[in-house]
């Protein structure tokens, strides 16, 4: 029986761009230090982006950012941390995953130590996220995931190929799936990559109890998502779910 096909998991929570945090020079070492499990492989990550506008002159690119952030991993390196001043989140390799509710107090830990130490006057969303790596046999893709198009004969087999759909709604939470084509080398399998991310719609909650809540309500509706979007046939080939 082959591994479920979960590759990692991100709890994430945004500050929103137009409130105010507290976070200072000195936020990561008291929000580390609450956090001794995560003393290992530190990344220090950027963001970068673009803003355009489009006047008389033609469109203008302008920067903005970079926001750093930290994320520091467990000595196992499968389960991670990561703070800035407008964000949190926890990851978890699939390897480490076993089940949710394993997993939603340190969610909610990591959230509190954020709340804490940042106390953002408004929260932007939250996430969650998962992300499939699955190996399908052979060519009739659409006999294993149940929203990929049946193509004619002409054009069957792994194609390149990526799609995005928004599956489920729960309470304040959308669900969109993203399929695409990850490997194929010309033989019977090939690599899919299964992305299911469930997201706020409105404002979030401000209060680790209700975010907490959020995330196990919203849990819910991802469950039934990776049901609906996948077939019993590919199912079958795993043990656990996402």
């Amino acid at each position: 029986m082959k591994k479920a096909p979960l590759r990692e998991a991100i709890f994430e929570l945004f500050a929103d761009s137009n409130g105010v945090t507290q976070w200072s020079p000195d936020s990561e070492t008291r929000v580390f230090s609450r956090l001794p499990d995560y003393a290992y492989h530190q990344e220090e990550l950027q963001d970068f982006g673009l803003m355009f506008e489009v006047g008389p002159d033609g469109p203008i690119a302008k920067p903005f950012g970079p926001r750093g952030r930290i994320r520091r991993w467990d000595e196992r390196k499968q389960r991670a941390v990561q703070f800035g001043p407008n964000m949190c989140a926890y990851n978890i390799l699939g390897a480490a995953y076993s089940a949710f509710e394993d997993h939603i107090d340190a969610v909610a830990e990591v959230i509190r130590c954020y709340l804490d130490e940042a106390k953002p006057t408004k929260i932007g969303w939250v996430g969650q996220r998962y992300v499939n790596s699955v190996s399908v046999p052979d060519v009739e893709v659409s006999e294993y995931f149940s929203i990929y198009p049946k193509l004619p004969g002409s054009l069957s087999g792994h194609r390149p190929f990526a799609l995005q759909v928004q599956v489920a709604e729960a309470r304040n939470a959308t669900v969109v799936v993203n399929l695409s084509l990850e490997k194929a080398d010309g033989g019977p399998d090939a690599t899919y990559m299964l992305d299911i991310y469930a997201r706020s719609v409105n404002e979030a909650p401000n209060d680790v109890d209700a975010l907490k809540a959020w995330h196990v309500s919203t849990h819910q509706a991802v469950r039934r998502t990776f049901e609906i979007t996948t077939s019993e046939r590919l199912r079958a080939l795993f043990q656990g779910e996402p």
